[in-house]
């Protein structure tokens, strides 16, 4: 793979400023990407004049293709020293990625930032970052001057009027924090990229390049964590890995692993604006909660056992009696563990009404893989009766 930075270039939306560069592939057949991001207008004398971004954002697309990355731009020698050991720890997570050389033209000369920022989708784990007490020295949220909003991330850039409600809504909470709402723009997920693991690879490298898209702005930028010390399986943002995307002049810090997601629920739950701009869910597209998909029951059980879910008015009031838990399907390891721990705490916490529920969600989901496994199998004898079987099952028609 070879990227030109193009440097700033037309077309960007109104008020921003785009950086593109054009990536071409040695594979046979591949046709070339121009891949943008985009910054507020009046940010633009501070963004990236490196390759720095790009060389984060196509990590992840380099070694699932196996092609070396050259980069037609000056990096920083930090960034790129510690570019192979990520793929280090991804080659062992994930074996069929390959190592794959890297190189620039030219060492970035460092900068001098002073403001700090955390990534802000407006859901637990970002308010948590914002909001958590630090005894041991300053809370997150008093050195944080910007919250980072991505278009393109989980709302995608196709679905404008969802982002602008959703924007609309976390610059207001920004706004009563005392924070400055920062948009960054890119179209990364419409590339080729887009062929990479999103959840278990990729995700914390879009993150990275959007914080270095503003390099010349930030000396610090939160990742607020999405997964805990104590159970930190492979995943696409993770503690070991997203450190090492920092430069000489900018750091990145993984914060809040410590705290699992119902101690963070717990934390957020004594803030009105949390409660009021709380935003978790990716499935809807809309820019809203839809109070029905798995994470949102997720959230909504936290605030529950936390005593706050009647008055989280971030979820649709006809939601929050939690009926949708009789549909609810966990389809991977990862969410089974916490629903599993949120039976526990469920028990724990004298509401075992609710920790049954969960349970049967739990079995019912533990039974439709298992016959989704045995219409696969029947698919492979009989395509159309296994087709037919797997629907029957998932629209739980067959119990």
């Amino acid at each position: 793979m070879r990227v030109d930075l193009l440097g700033t270039v037309a077309g960007a939306a109104k008020g921003m400023s785009r950086l593109a560069a054009r990536v071409e592939y040695t594979g046979a057949g591949l046709e070339p990407d121009c891949l943008w991001i985009e910054v507020e207008q009046e940010l633009a004398p501070q963004a990236s004049r490196s390759g720095n971004p790009f060389l984060v954002g196509l990590l992840p697309l380099a070694m699932a293709l196996g092609e070396p990355l050259e980069i037609v731009g000056p990096l920083d020698p930090v960034l790129l020293r510690n570019a192979y050991r990520v793929q280090r720890i991804w080659r062992t997570w994930y074996p069929e990625l390959h190592m794959v050389a890297l190189s620039g033209q030219g060492d970035a000369p460092a900068a001098t930032p002073a403001a700090a920022a955390v990534f802000f989708s407006g859901g637990v784990d970002s308010f948590y970052t914002l909001l958590r007490e630090d005894p041991h020295g300053p809370s997150p949220g008093q050195e944080v001057d910007d919250l980072i909003l991505i278009a393109g991330m989980d709302i995608t850039i196709g679905h404008p009027d969802a982002f602008a409600l959703a924007r609309a809504n976390l610059a207001a909470a920004a706004d009563a924090l005392g924070k400055r709402l920062t948009v960054v723009r890119t179209n990364l997920r419409q590339t080729r990229w887009n062929i990479t693991n999103w959840a278990r690879l990729s995700h914390g490298s879009l993150l990275a390049m959007a914080a270095l898209a503003l390099e010349g702005r930030y000396r610090l930028v939160f990742v607020p964590s999405s997964v805990g010390y104590r159970l930190a399986p492979p995943w696409g943002s993770h503690p070991l890995v997203d450190p090492l995307f920092g430069t000489r002049s900018l750091e990145i810090r993984y914060d809040g692993s410590d705290a699992d997601r119902t101690r963070k629920v717990a934390c957020i739950a004594q803030s009105p604006i949390a409660l009021r701009h709380l935003r978790v869910c990716w499935q809807s597209q809309s820019g809203q909660n839809c109070g029905a998909c798995e994470k949102c029951l997720r959230t909504m059980v936290a605030l529950e056992l936390a005593g706050a879910l009647a008055r989280c008015e971030a979820f649709p009031a006809e939601r929050r009696a939690l009926q949708p838990l009789g549909r609810l399907h966990l389809y991977d390891s990862v969410r089974f563990r916490g629903w599993r721990r949120l039976a526990a705490a469920a028990a724990n916490t004298g509401r075992h009404d609710l920790a049954r529920r969960i349970d049967k969600a739990i079995s019912r989901s533990l039974w439709r893989s298992g016959a989704a496994l045995v219409a696969r199998a029947v698919g492979r004898v009989s395509p159309w009766l296994g087709g037919r079987l797997e629907r029957l099952v998932w629209h739980g028609i067959i119990r």
